[in-house]
Order: C-alpha cells, then structure tokens, then sequence
C-alpha cells in the first residue's frame, strides 16, 4: 500500500472529429495487428474511434514511461480488456480504454485494476428486460419514480458505472450485474454494495457528463482507505504528435 501518497489516475478524452484525416496517417504508432484489424471494421465510425483508442493509449504510455510509443505490445485477455504484454514496467500500470459517438477515452494510472465506459446519451431507450436484468431491485424502483428521459439518463449512468466496473475486472458481462447496487447521489455515484460479488472498500468510482451528449464513468480498485486523485483532461492531434 502507498504510504501517504494517493493514486493519481488520469481519463484523457479525445474527439475523432478533432484528429480528422490525420488518423489515416501511415505512420500512426500501431502493430501490424491494430493496423489489420482496423481494415475488419464494417463501419468507418467504428474503425477510427479504435485507431484512436489504440494511439491515444500507446502516446500516454510512452509519456509516462519514456518507451518509444511504437514499442509497447498490446494484447486482451478472453473478454477484450487491453493489457501490456511488453517491455516489463517497473511500476504495475494499467490502462483501459473506451469510445461511443465519435468520442474516445483512454483512462491510465497505478491501479491494480481500471476501467472507463463512456457512452451518448442520445442512444435509443434502453429495453425493460435489460434494466430488469441488470439492474438491482432497489436501482429498479429508483428508476421506476422517473419520467421517461430523467429514467434514460439515470440508467446510462448506471450502465456506465456497471461497464467500467466490468471492464476494470476484464470479466465482460459473466458478473452478476444485478446484485452490483449503486445508490446514485445528486453530484455523481453515491455507496454501492457488491452483494457478496466483490469487497466494496477496494473500489472507488467517478462519474460525470461530458458535454453536449456523453456519459462518462471509471472503476478502479485500491487499497482500503487509499486516497485517489482523479483528472479529466482533453487529448488533441499536438498530444500525439501529429
């Protein structure tokens, strides 16, 4: 455990429109594999939000690190959550990545485990088998009390908070997601109670809206009583060299 030190962890959001044509740059720092596995994607939308992922996550590595951005090796465990394979760090870095509507986050820190979910808000309404799915009983009767839109926004925000948590552990939607209960407060996720699924005094989240029509949340696990310091910047063209 950090002794009197808290855990900075930084979310660095990025918007595709602000890279444009230079994310079709040969020249990007990405693998061979990234490079192919952008020609697989059916929609443009979706293969420029992941070129922008994968350079947004190589450039703050390389930032923190001092590796040349080209020389990480990226690979993802069973249920795609990002890891670094190579070179060896000295310190147990984490990042974890995510991107909705043409805006990508990429969050980084000294977390044992880390997650982010961003998602619009302007997605269609969400179907009332998911939310009975997902959804605790008491997170269901919260939602119950709201007008349509306030209800739409509110799930969001807990669907954000549940997928960050998700993809912190890099277990995708095998948890039992229902028995995850947060109680949301007027300025962001209030206690949340875990059911037996984890021990809620490792976690820590964040959640805030990202102007005009994005949600944003992050997970990370810490030591109990650890301190942490979150910090929400911007990532534009100049902080990848481009």
């Amino acid at each position: 455990m950090r002794q009197n030190t808290p855990m900075d962890i930084d979310v660095f959001i990025a918007s595709v429109r602000a890279f444009g044509a230079r994310l079709e740059d040969a020249g990007l720092p990405l693998s061979a594999a990234e490079r192919e596995r952008a020609t697989r994607f059916h929609h443009l939308s979706d293969k420029w939000e992941f070129v922008l992922g994968r350079l947004m996550a190589r450039s703050l590595l390389a930032a923190r690190t001092g590796v040349a951005p080209g020389a990480f090796a990226l690979i993802e465990n069973a249920h795609g959550r990002p890891e670094i394979a190579a070179p060896a760090l000295g310190s147990p870095l984490r990042f974890n990545l995510s991107h909705s509507g043409g805006i990508v986050a990429c969050v980084l820190g000294e977390a044992k485990q880390i997650g982010v979910d961003v998602e619009r808000l302007d997605r269609p309404a969400v179907d009332p088998r998911v939310i009975r799915r997902y959804c605790s009983e008491p997170e269901q009767a919260a939602l119950g009390l709201l007008g349509d839109e306030p209800r739409h926004e509110r799930f969001l925000q807990l669907w954000t908070l549940k997928e960050a948590y998700v993809k912190a552990r890099g277990t995708g939607l095998t948890l039992p997601l229902a028995r995850v209960s947060f109680a949301m407060a007027a300025d962001g996720p209030g206690d949340v109670s875990f059911n037996g699924v984890d021990d809620e005094a490792r976690w820590m989240f964040a959640h805030t809206r990202l102007e005009p029509k994005h949600l944003l949340a992050v997970a990370a696990e810490r030591e109990p009583g650890e301190e942490v310091g979150l910090r929400v910047r911007t990532f534009g063209p100049e902080d990848a060299g481009l």
